[in-house]
């Protein structure tokens, strides 16, 4: 069988990029009698060494929705063709509608609905417009949490059997560092010092300025040598949140960081006291998810998507109430044996998870030549 997988939002640098190519990688692995392709619009995926794994770059620079549409809709369909691919399988949420090849459609989230003010006004526009097509197109539809499953059935009239819930994929490469490891990145990034880090974009979804301001709450009350780590993989220039950190008082305490190599993240990640984003995307949880597997603590925002994700394995807090953030980041530090009980729970929730649902989906759809 040959799977074509759409890996065009998997082209950047980003934490759900790294996850999502992680996770088809795994499924390739996995299913080493089929051929995969990993088609995206430009170089930036690694070059897997899976000998059932090629790279295809179908070259376009889609900085507007008429370009969107000649991608997916025309340049796509070739490309499907010229490999025989068997299925598509899209990972940004969006069908070629001109393909005859059946799809599967993986939905992370419908946050545009409800936050377009995080999006470009054309994507929000391109997407409203087509994700009715999209859904209806696809021969199948897979989410990674059953209130995204819910949210597609009452806002887009999609039947429940259409759509499948995955489970996050238990990648194996993910594993707590010992002791000394952890020496070695504290020592490397904050002096030696114990740190909060927070990883994702530098987006006001994530609520970094609520963050700042707990921090500083936190800073007052505790008076410990505990430092913030801000990782991401690009500064934005000229944000109001990065000028703001010229001016905050516990400047000395906290470290912008950008551009990491993903094993250096992951190390970094492992090296934690605890982890923290306080975004309702997937794109920004799923970091939370991985710091579990790293036997990290985390503090997640009180959303629906957060806990059915987290269940029992996290703290949470209002992202918009400082206070509320500031509590869950002294629990953590103060109470060592709820900090440790977390580590458990976060352990037994992803232990064994290699969820196989996404790939039966895949294989359900193929249809006979």
């Amino acid at each position: 069988m040959i799977i074509a997988i759409n890996t065009r939002i998997l082209s950047g640098d980003t934490s759900a990029a790294k996850l999502l190519v992680s996770y088809f990688t795994n499924i390739a692995a996995a299913n080493s009698g089929h051929q995969f392709y990993f088609i995206s619009e430009k170089e930036g995926l690694p070059v897997s060494l899976l000998s059932n794994v090629k790279n295809v770059v179908i070259k376009q620079d889609s900085s507007n929705p008429l370009m969107w549409k000649l991608w997916y809709n025309y340049k796509l369909p070739s490309a499907l063709k010229k490999v025989k691919a068997d299925v598509l399988v899209s990972a940004d949420g969006i069908c070629s509608l001109r393909s005859s090849v059946p799809q599967h459609l993986l939905v992370n989230d419908v946050d545009f609905l409800y936050h377009p003010e995080w999006y470009s006004k054309r994507y929000v526009s391109f997407i409203k417009t087509n994700m009715p097509s999209f859904l209806q197109k696809a021969k199948s539809i897979a989410t990674f949490s059953e209130e995204v499953k819910n949210e597609i059935i009452s806002k887009f009239a999609i039947e429940e059997n259409k759509i499948t819930v995955a489970s996050y994929n238990n990648n194996k490469k993910y594993q707590p560092l010992a002791g000394e490891e952890r020496e070695k990145i504290k020592e490397k990034y904050t002096g030696g010092n114990e740190y909060f880090l927070f990883y994702g974009a530098i987006h006001n979804r994530n609520n970094l300025t609520n963050l700042l301001k707990a921090f500083s709450l936190f800073k007052k009350r505790q008076k410990s040598s505990m430092q913030l780590v801000l990782l991401t993989d690009n500064i934005p220039l000229k944000n109001e949140f990065v000028d703001s950190l010229r001016l905050y008082k516990y400047r000395d305490q906290i470290k912008l960081i950008e551009g990491l190599a993903e094993d250096e993240i992951t190390a970094v990640a492992a090296s934690a006291w605890c982890a923290i984003n306080l975004s309702t995307l997937y794109s920004d949880i799923n970091f939370l998810q991985t710091a579990l597997l790293l036997e990290v603590p985390v503090i997640a925002g009180n959303s629906a998507q957060a806990k059915e994700l987290l269940a029992d394995a996290a703290l949470y807090a209002n992202p918009f109430s400082v206070d509320a953030i500031a509590e869950q980041l002294m629990l953590v530090y103060k109470d060592e044996n709820r900090r440790n009980e977390l580590v458990q729970k976060g352990k037994k929730l992803y232990a064994g998870n290699n969820d196989n649902k996404l790939w039966q989906n895949i294989v359900s759809i193929i249809q006979p030549r």
